[in-house]
């Protein structure tokens, strides 16, 4: 029955139309009009629109609306990735943008486009890992300096934290060092504190002190 051959074929695709991800709602939604606007059309060397000559010229047309429309995807999933490139420019050295953008330019397909944006990707996270971590190098002494002037740390400590410091790849990490740094100072400083009050006390023995200073 050419009816059910030509709707089962009008489904199929519209969900192809619907499932292509760069095109916009309204870029859908156009194409789907022209599926649904589709009749079931004689080829021109004459058919009474019975036979299966009629639905399978239909049916070409309607894969040819699907073509157009995977066509106008493929631009569109170009033109996100360009866009994409253009955006982590300063982070790709080597290949460059350009490099990349017209591989993207010459992409036959939506797999490939998105593998090369892929490559860019790691590319920017690669060197940027690799900036962080040439800045850290270079502040490693100055933190490590930091370090020495925080009041209150055991030797071993200062030892444990520059022995991070020349473990950390980022400035982010030279910073949470230092803030842990200062900050157990400060719970030793609170302690050396109490300890002392607890010395002053002269009611107390040297067994009970000790008690207080355990706990």
């Amino acid at each position: 029955d050419n009816e059910a051959g030509f709707e089962a074929k009008k489904r199929e695709i519209k969900e192809k139309i619907n499932g292509l991800k760069y095109l916009t709602k309204e870029q859908k939604e156009g194409f789907v009009k022209q599926v649904n606007d589709q009749k079931i059309t004689d080829p021109e060397d004459g058919n009474d629109g019975t036979g299966t000559k009629a639905l399978e010229y239909t049916k070409g047309l309607l894969d040819k609306i699907l073509t157009t429309a995977s066509g106008d995807n493929l631009t569109e999933a170009k033109k996100t990735a360009s866009s994409q490139i253009e955006k982590i420019k300063d982070s790709l050295k080597k290949p460059t943008a350009d490099d990349y953008k017209k591989r993207i330019e010459d992409a036959k397909t939506i797999k490939d486009i998105e593998k090369i944006l892929e490559e860019a990707e790691k590319q920017k996270a690669t060197n940027e890992s690799q900036k962080a971590k040439d800045v850290a190098d270079k502040l490693k002494d100055e933190y490590k300096k930091k370090i020495d002037q925080i009041p209150g740390l055991s030797d071993a400590d200062r030892e444990k934290y520059k022995t991070a410091i020349d473990s950390a790849t980022s400035k982010g990490q030279l910073d949470n060092i230092i803030k842990d740094a200062e900050s157990k100072a400060k719970v030793q400083a609170i302690r050396d504190e109490a300890i002392k009050s607890i010395d002053e006390l002269t009611h107390l023995n040297k067994i009970q002190k000790t008690n207080f200073v355990d706990l």
